[in-house]
C-alpha cells in the first residue's frame, strides 16, 4: 500500500534554500527567476544539511510590492462570489499581477499562453 503522506511542496522548496516561501499567499520566490518558476517533483534526502538560514526577500521593494499586491488579490477573491468563468477569469488575472509586482518585466516571466494555461488549464492552448 502507498504511503498518502503529502508533502508542501513550497515549504520544502523554503526549507531547503530554494526559494523564499510566503505563508500568506503559498507563492515561492527563486532568488533567480523570482515567482516564474515551478516545483514539479522532490527528492527527499535523510542525511543532507540545509542551509543555515533560510530564503528571504532581500529586495524591499519587492517585498512591499507582492504584499500589496497579494492583498489586493486576496481581497478581490474574498468580494468575488466566482459563479462564472468570467468571474473567475478576473480572479486569476490579480494573481498574474501579484507575481510581476515582485519583478516588473523580469526575464523569466512566463509566456501568456503559458500563463494562461497554469491558471485556466485550458487544453486549446497546447
Amino acid at each position: 500500500m502507498r504511503n498518502k503522506r503529502v508533502i508542501a511542496a513550497q515549504k520544502a522548496a523554503h526549507a531547503a534554500g530554494l526559494a523564499y516561501f510566503c505563508e500568506n499567499t503559498h507563492m515561492c520566490v527563486h532568488p533567480i527567476f523570482g515567482p516564474w518558476f515551478s516545483i514539479r517533483g522532490l527528492v527527499v534526502f535523510d542525511e543532507v544539511p540545509g542551509p543555515e538560514e533560510p530564503p528571504t526577500m532581500t529586495r524591499k521593494t519587492a517585498v512591499v510590492a507582492f504584499e500589496d499586491a497579494m492583498s489586493a488579490c486576496t481581497r478581490s477573491q474574498a468580494e468575488t462570489h466566482i459563479t462564472t468563468p468570467a468571474d473567475s477569469l478576473a480572479t486569476w488575472k490579480l494573481w498574474v499581477r501579484a507575481r510581476e509586482a515582485i519583478y516588473p518585466n523580469h526575464p523569466f516571466r512566463y509566456s501568456e499562453n503559458q500563463i494562461r494555461y497554469h491558471y485556466t488549464g485550458d487544453k486549446t492552448i497546447l
